[in-house]
């Protein structure tokens, strides 16, 4: 399912974020399989660039198209899928380099490094985003980041990207990730969090399950934070 989402997405941006005719028969070459094609087809066109007005953004259009292909590339032929994914990660991050505020570019490009596990270049981009107005992206790229470690299980690395992405939007997803990480390894910084979450939410039933979450690990908290989170548990049946 990971995979269909993955391919689905990347041909959405593709058509709508695009204008030239060539992608077209580009997309039914890639269909069939015939890559041998497609790279005729991006190399003719890389080409045409040298007699574009504006050659610079004319070869980042055909690098943008060259990326998704190596992504449909990964698709179909898994003895180098990891391969064709690095060639589309370095496409899309050369565009940026240039473009740094073109979000279909950033979609695609955190769509591979979540197939690739890239946590590093993931970190990076993180890094870029705060401060600045990219909430969706960056509680995006966090989520997959807890994910990540979160398989790795490193519990701890896991919620504090959780925390990142719920404190943006609290999500089902960020809400389960948050809590599931919490119980594999409570300690009192977590139940601040936990707690801190707990008495903003405007959301009952996710304020329920942030304070359910803490009285189910009475062992490893203080008397006191599990007394708080039972009042506030009780008072929300009340």
């Amino acid at each position: 399912m990971k995979m269909l989402r993955f391919f689905l997405l990347i041909v959405l941006v593709l058509i709508a974020g695009r204008s030239f005719a060539y992608e077209k028969v580009l997309q039914e070459k890639v269909s069939q399989g015939d890559f041998r094609a497609v790279e005729r087809i991006l190399q003719r066109e890389e080409q045409r660039c040298e007699q574009a007005a504006d050659i610079e953004n004319c070869l980042d259009k055909v690098t943008f198209s060259r990326a998704w292909t190596y992504s449909q590339q990964a698709a179909k032929d898994e003895a180098n899928r990891v391969s064709y994914l690095q060639r589309a990660r370095d496409g899309y991050l050369a565009i940026l380099t240039r473009h740094p505020k073109h979000l279909p570019t950033m979609d695609n490009l955190l769509l591979v490094l979540e197939q690739l596990g890239d946590r590093r270049q993931l970190e990076l981009i993180l890094r870029s985003l705060q401060g600045q107005d990219y909430n969706k992206r960056y509680r995006k790229a966090a989520l997959i980041l807890a994910d990540l470690y979160a398989e790795d299980g490193k519990s701890g690395r896991a919620f504090g990207y959780y925390a990142r992405a719920y404190e943006l939007e609290p999500s089902q997803r960020a809400l389960h990730g948050l809590i599931a990480m919490y119980k594999k390894s409570p300690d009192g910084e977590k139940v601040e969090t936990m707690e801190a979450f707990a008495e903003k939410s405007q959301n009952l039933t996710m304020r329920r399950q942030l304070y359910e979450a803490i009285l189910q690990t009475r062992d490893r908290v203080t008397p006191q934070q599990w007394e708080n989170a039972a009042v506030y548990w009780v008072a929300l049946y009340s």
